[in-house]
């Protein structure tokens, strides 16, 4: 009985006693060991529950009444220490008939501990057999949005052992949410017994949504369920508003090598367009395109995959309304290469000049383009377009006409542009002279001083840049902190803290110098800095911090022993995995800290590709091939799990469902398209830069693409299109437009 006892107080392992143990101790005459079992079982939990009932059908009235007290509270999700408030608010529920559970539920949810009480019941409830559907989902909404409203519950809520068919519910009732967790919870909901709980969801009246029914395929592709995830897509696609599902079904057979299954819906020509692109087919790819009348961006980025030059038609509906711009690029890149009519162009689309400018730097026309943006203000973009197409002389004619100009604020950010500039030119003699004058100007606008700081500090030592610092002999702390933030290298609320320690011990002191003592000490063997932090955290009054707590940061910084804890009750309470991945990422961890965080990381998002990869390489679970489906063709998870592999595979197998409205698509196929290119794969790499530059006209602004990276692709279009060229005209053509964006072919 003492070792039972033992192991039920430390929680070190659930030990059930045999239900002879338990009838001997329960009917047993000393008061005080009937007492203390029955609380030490009642504190094991749920797992007891079987015992239980067995013990309170005995024909004993001692054993029965001990064994039902229990029961009934367990089965209401009742701790001992629970307050009589709650119990009675939590028995009034459970005494309710089923036509009256919602105002008393309602009741029992607004205590502050009600939310797990009222979800234990839910879970009772949707469990049984010829329950009302309806009335399910009615009391499913209210716990659900209970539980969404109290994060100290949310590791509860999503780590319970509930039933398959409460957790169907409350999948249900989320993909009715506007949450931007959504989908990652479904996907933690959903990882056990995936089918049973699709399968529950999808007989809620509420049903699910097309995102709901992805990030269930998703999950059940993380759990090693590929058939279930296609079915999952494919019964998705017969109510989904979009062909979406289509490109992540289409994608998951071939990657899956899944035979193509029967689908007439209504997505059923957008599937097998899909599908065809992922097989490369292109001459099936244009003529299942060509039927695409009522979706022409999606016809059109078929076409552009395929390699061809098909303008969509304006009278189309959703037809990319910058047609104008896509006939000149089309003329422009065509086969032979085209001059389009500059002027026209120019008229047709004088009022979006970001537009036009970004189209006449796709041909090879940065002067004209820069006259476009610095004549609508935008002098900075002007000049950092022509500087960057070998114009330097003409951007330093607009820079100096700004920096001799009445406008402060355009002079302060005419420099930091051309100290950025010269930077990145290498050129930090010029970029000092022409950032040195902000030192003593001073920057009033917050928004600009930290950008201030941060290229001076690539120009001049700490010291010199203090004076820009001006905050930093304000009287208050919190007017301090931005200023110290940057000009330490440190997390910001840990470089702040340690600041205002040093400061306090001698306000007299120059900042130089506290930024010295600060350097010197976090730099050192950090001995002082733990046991400072350790005593702080002992006293500290919130059970749980944040990332933007300073305590927080400084356990993560030191890499307390405590630090792994207070990140995870911060994980659970924002379902954020961000600093969990930061320790994964980080060899300075102890592997057992790094394991121990990616297994708490798991549970929070389980479809994370970055974590899958590093539970590959960390644990060897899982294959890289499995990582490839888990990605269902999203780009933006091809990219992240390309910059692990390193192998453009990766990249290319998502290329075939592509969209080029996201701009992680056209990121995606960037990096692709250069690996092309420096693998001598001329044609494929061209192919997809022109895919590249008329997709950013024909998806509309992509806000994400840089004038800087529109001119990288151009570079590389163009240099493709010289190596293709077979004539000497065409050669010397593609030769002249690189030579216009500042850069000489490498084969000339």
């Amino acid at each position: 009985m003492k070792f039972l006892t033992f192991i039920l107080s430390t929680g070190v392992a659930v030990a059930i006693p045999t239900i002879e143990e338990a009838r001997r101790i329960l009917g047993s005459q000393n008061t005080n060991e009937r007492e203390e079992f029955t609380m030490k079982i009642w504190e094991t939990g749920r797992n007891t529950l079987p015992l239980l009932r067995k013990l309170a059908r005995d024909d004993d009235p001692e054993i029965s009444n001990r064994a039902g007290f229990v029961l009934r509270r367990l089965r209401m999700g009742l701790k001992p220490g629970s307050p009589e408030d709650l119990l009675l608010l939590a028995e009034a529920v459970d005494m309710a008939k089923p036509e009256k559970r919602g105002p008393v539920l309602n009741d029992l949810l607004e205590h502050p501990e009600g939310a797990p009480i009222g979800l234990v019941f839910l879970d009772n409830w949707a469990s049984r057999e010829g329950e009302n559907p309806e009335r399910i989902a009615s009391l499913t909404k209210l716990v659900t949005e209970a539980l969404l409203e109290q994060r100290s519950y949310w590791k509860t809520f999503f780590t319970e052992a509930l039933s398959p068919r409460c957790r169907g519910a409350i999948i249900a009732e989320l993909a009715r949410q506007d949450l931007p967790m959504k989908s990652q919870m479904i996907s933690v909901l959903g990882k056990t017994r995936t089918g049973a709980v699709y399968e529950a969801a999808m007989s809620s009246p509420a049903g699910l949504n097309q995102s709901a029914h992805r990030s269930l395929a998703q999950i059940a592709v993380a759990q090693g369920e590929v058939p279930l995830a296609l079915q999952i897509l494919k019964d998705g696609l017969e109510t989904a508003i979009d062909p979406d599902l289509a490109r992540n079904l289409a994608y998951l057979e071939a990657v899956s090598e899944t035979p193509a299954s029967a689908h007439d819906g209504k997505w059923a020509h957008e599937l097998a367009l899909f599908r065809a692109r992922m097989k490369a087919d292109f001459p099936e790819t244009l003529h299942l395109a060509k039927e695409m009348v009522k979706r022409p961006l999606l016809k059109y980025e078929s076409h552009l995959l395929s390699g061809a030059l098909a303008i969509p038609d304006p009278a189309e509906k959703s037809a990319p309304s910058d047609s104008s711009t896509l006939h000149a690029l089309h003329s422009f890149f065509g086969s032979p290469a085209g001059e389009p009519d500059i002027e026209a162009l120019a008229s047709a689309i004088l009022i979006d000049w970001s537009t036009l400018a970004r189209t006449l730097t796709m041909l090879g026309r940065p002067i004209e383009a820069s006259e476009i943006l610095d004549s609508n203000g935008q002098a900075s973009s002007a000049v950092g377009l022509l500087w960057r197409t070998g114009n330097r002389d003409k951007a330093l004619g607009i820079s100096q006409r700004t920096l001799d100009g009445i406008d402060e604020n355009d002079q302060i950010r005419m420099r930091l542009t051309l100290a950025k500039l010269y930077l990145e030119s290498g050129e930090k003699e010029f970029a000092a002279k022409v950032f040195e004058p902000l030192i003593f100007q001073g920057i009033q606008r917050d928004d600009i001083r930290r950008s201030a700081l941060a290229i001076g500090l690539k120009i001049f030592p700490r010291e010199k840049l203090l004076p820009l610092a001006k905050n930093l002999l304000a009287e208050r702390p919190f007017q301090r902190a931005a200023a110290i933030a940057v000009l330490l290298p440190y997390p910001e609320k840990v470089s702040v803290s340690w600041y205002e320690y040093f400061r306090e011990q001698n306000p007299l002191l120059p900042p130089s110098i506290i930024f010295k003592k600060v350097e010197d000490f976090l730099n050192g063997d950090l001995t002082k800095a733990r046991e400072i932090i350790s005593v702080s955290l002992k006293e500290k009054t919130k059970n749980t911090l944040l990332p933007n707590d300073a305590l927080y940061q400084h356990a993560l910084h030191l890499r307390l022993p405590a630090s792994l804890e207070i990140v995870e009750k911060a994980a659970w309470y924002q379902l954020s995995t961000s600093d969990l991945l930061g320790v994964i990422r980080d060899e300075s961890w102890p592997d057992e800290s790094r394991k121990r965080a990616l297994q708490i990381a798991l549970k929070i998002t389980p479809t994370d590709i970055s974590l899958r990869w590093f539970d590959l390489q960390l644990n060897q679970n899982g294959s890289l091939e499995s990582l490839h489906l888990l990605t269902l063709g999203d780009p933006g998870a091809a990219l992240r799990l390309g910059a692990y592999t390193g192998k453009r595979e990766t990249l290319s197998r998502c290329t075939g469902v592509a969209n080029l409205k996201d701009n992680s698509s056209l990121r995606c196929l960037s990096v692709l398209a250069k690996s092309y290119f420096k693998n001598g794969e001329i044609k494929e790499a061209a192919r997809l830069f022109q895919t590249i530059l008329c997709g950013e006209i024909a998806a509309g602004n992509q806000p994400a693409s840089s004038i800087q990276a529109t001119l990288e692709n151009l570079a590389f279009l163009y240099e493709a299109r010289f190596q293709l060229s077979t004539g000497e005209d065409e050669k010397k053509l593609w030769g002249h437009r690189l030579k216009s964006i500042g850069i000489k072919s490498t084969t000339e």
